[in-house]
């Protein structure tokens, strides 16, 4: 093989193999889920259980945060949050949250606010959280936030 045959053959292993990745990506694209109509929310509502992605998740309200965050959802006077219930130190469930909205990781004690952010360790990096839309009057899960 010369230099010239071996250059085409690189150039059409490349171009293979960006292709394969973009078949690849676009295979493990995340599917949007719809999670809840708004008219269903009422003054008593506080969260719901689902899963997404193959994740034990929850939504719930939460406090109208001081400073904007891509991890709450407002919705005219309200905000909502949806987290994992994986917890980031050992992989354990989180309990359901408490009345205060804070998540629980009885394996080991983390502790994290309504937001999904720790308050206490062994954890030292927050729950993931999921992107939140509002879609055709109802709220949606659209993604993982990195």
């Amino acid at each position: 093989m010369n230099r010239r045959e071996a250059n085409k053959t690189l150039a059409l292993a490349a171009i293979g193999s960006s292709l394969a990745l973009e078949t690849a990506l676009a295979q493990t694209a995340v599917k949007a889920q719809k999670l809840i109509d708004l008219e269903k929310i009422d003054a008593k509502w506080k969260s719901l259980e689902f899963t997404f992605e193959n994740t034990a998740c929850i939504l719930q309200r939460v406090a109208v945060p001081k400073e904007k965050t891509p991890r709450a959802l407002l919705v005219e006077k309200e905000a909502f949050a949806a987290v994992s219930r994986r917890c980031t130190h050992a992989g354990c469930q989180t309990e359901l949250p408490k009345t205060d909205g804070s998540h629980y990781c009885d394996c080991h004690g983390s502790q994290f606010d309504e937001l999904g952010l720790v308050t206490a360790g062994p954890a030292r990096t927050p729950l993931a959280a999921i992107k939140l839309e509002v879609r055709e009057k109802a709220i949606w899960a659209v993604g993982f936030l990195s």
